[in-house]
C-alpha cells in the first residue's frame, strides 16, 4: 500500500530549489522562474523574491520575458520549478542575457 508523506514535509527538488534561490537572490536585483502558474513550488520561488524586496517574475517561457524588467538591472537571477522543462529554462536564461550585465542560475 502506498503511503503519501506528511503534509509539511516536500520533496527533495523542491527543497533544493529553494535553498538555492535563497542563495540566489542575495547576488542579483532581480529573479526570474521559469515554471507554471499553477505549480505551487514556481510560485514559492517568485514570492522569495517579494519577501526580500526584490522583483520577482514568473514565467512559462522565454516568450513572457519582458525587456523592461531588466532595464537598469546589472544582475539577473534565473530558475525555474521542480517540473519546468529543462529546455525552457535554457532558452529562458540565454534570452536573458542581452538585458543585463550580470546572470546567475540555479
Amino acid at each position: 500500500m502506498l503511503q503519501s508523506p506528511a503534509k509539511e514535509d516536500i520533496c527533495y527538488a523542491t527543497q533544493n530549489r529553494q535553498d538555492a534561490v535563497k542563495d540566489l537572490i542575495g547576488r542579483c536585483e532581480v529573479l526570474v522562474v521559469v515554471g507554471s502558474r499553477s505549480s505551487s513550488n514556481s510560485s514559492r520561488l517568485r514570492e522569495m523574491a517579494d519577501k526580500v524586496g526584490k522583483p520577482g517574475y514568473l514565467v512559462d517561457g522565454p516568450q513572457f520575458l519582458q525587456r523592461e524588467w531588466f532595464d537598469g538591472v546589472k544582475a539577473v537571477g534565473v530558475t525555474a520549478g521542480a517540473s519546468a522543462l529543462r529546455f525552457w529554462c535554457r532558452v529562458s536564461w540565454n534570452n536573458c542575457v542581452n538585458g543585463a550585465g550580470r546572470w546567475w542560475r540555479s
